[in-house]
């Protein structure tokens, strides 16, 4: 294994300044010598091992990143992890080795849990005495001195973060087709005051430790409040989401807003968030012209930066899609900081 390692090292250093090049020489930047605050690299920590995690660092910094976002689940060993293993995962010990490494490239990593929502990707099926419903946590319960916040401190000491995504996005039962898919006939999405609460519970925590909250932002958003951008990325429409939960969040949150099929040219979630406080991140995925119109829209209102996400392409090994997306989304951020 440390042989393997070793050469994904090697052979990083010698096309880290090849590949490197060519990326900023596209966007006529160097990241040394822009004004740039942040663009991240998203991807879920599930189904892969050691050699593809590094792989991934690897791609990232010789495109430009300057962060990872990953999302800690079922495809990482950790002491206090309550989900089952992936079938292919990293052991806690190979964990490390991938933060060591990444660090090593002058990469920041940003550790994702799904907290309160998408639990089939965190609590799963193994501790319903902690779940709201099929898909969310009850934050009334001890789910925070039983697991979540052991977690937390395990990934704390292990990554020693600026800063943890919470999730907290698409609540189960945001929409008719949300509720058809994740909930029962009984069952409710989870109201927006429990929502809060989870949210400023975690935030104290985290600001208690010196690190800050990413979050979501769907579920921040209306349609009604933004009837110009596609609906179906605006999912704070119930009663108590939106606005009225966004007045009762802290102000240091980093919003993650997150648009990936907009074909129009404005974004004025970002403004809005800006101007309520919030500092936010703008995020998009495979759509190259989502990603150009997001990217110029974001960074000339005052985003601290970009994510590029991936989602399930790097579990479903293709890898071509990956260096797409990461290649696209990095040449366009460069460009628009020019």
């Amino acid at each position: 294994m440390l042989d393997k390692i070793l050469k994904i090292f090697a052979v990083s250093l010698l096309s880290l300044f090849i590949m490197r090049a060519q990326c900023m020489d596209d966007a006529n930047i160097t990241v040394e010598n822009s004004n740039n605050n942040l663009l991240g690299f998203h991807f879920v920590f599930r189904n892969i091992v050691l050699e593809d995690a590094m792989k991934i660092s690897s791609m990232a910094k010789q495109n430009g990143y300057t962060h990872i976002v990953t999302l800690v689940t079922d495809g990482v060993e950790l002491n206090n992890a309550p989900w089952k293993l992936s079938k292919k995962y990293v052991n806690r010990s190979e964990f490390k080795e991938w933060i060591s490494y990444t660090k090593s490239l002058g990469l920041e990593i940003i550790p994702e849990l799904k907290l309160l929502t998408h639990q089939e990707k965190f609590l799963q099926d193994y501790h319903p005495q902690f779940l709201y419903n099929d898909v969310t946590y009850n934050p009334n319960s001890e789910v925070y001195s039983e697991i979540v916040f052991p977690l937390i401190n395990e990934l704390i000491e292990l990554l020693e973060p600026k800063a943890l995504h919470i999730g907290h996005d698409e609540a189960a039962g945001h929409s008719k087709y949300s509720k058809n898919k994740w909930l029962g006939d009984d069952q409710k999405i989870i109201p927006a005051d429990l929502f809060v609460q989870d949210v400023i519970r975690l935030h104290d925590y985290l600001k208690s430790k010196n690190i800050k909250t990413w979050i979501w932002g769907d579920m921040l958003i209306s349609q009604k409040e933004f009837p110009k951008m596609l609906k179906k990325h605006l999912h704070g429409n119930l009663f108590g989401y939106g606005k009225p939960l966004r007045d009762q969040l802290p102000r240091d949150l980093v919003v993650c807003d997150w648009h990936y099929w907009d074909e129009q040219i404005d974004f004025p979630t970002v403004k809005t968030l800006k101007s309520e406080g919030f500092n936010v991140i703008g995020t998009t995925w495979e759509s190259e012209d989502t990603t150009n119109n997001f990217t110029d829209y974001a960074l000339k209102n005052g985003a601290l930066g970009m994510i590029s996400s991936s989602w399930f392409y790097i579990q479903n090994g293709d890898w071509d899609t990956v260096e797409k997306i990461m290649k696209e989304s990095s040449a366009i951020y460069y460009e628009k900081r020019k």
